[in-house]
């Protein structure tokens, strides 16, 4: 937080990317591509010694 020395940042997230790299992510048409949706849920810790 704030660049001060020796804190500790926790943190969550939540990504969602609707037709990742340009492709389509509508299932079922003839130009459907795995992967082209994804939504993650994230969370981390970072201890800022210096």
């Amino acid at each position: 937080m704030f660049h001060h020395p020796k804190l500790l940042d926790v943190f969550v997230g939540y990504k969602y990317w609707l037709n990742k790299f340009g492709n389509n992510s509508h299932f079922g048409d003839n130009s459907y591509t795995p992967g082209s949706y994804e939504s993650q849920v994230f969370a981390g810790v970072a201890l800022h010694a210096f």
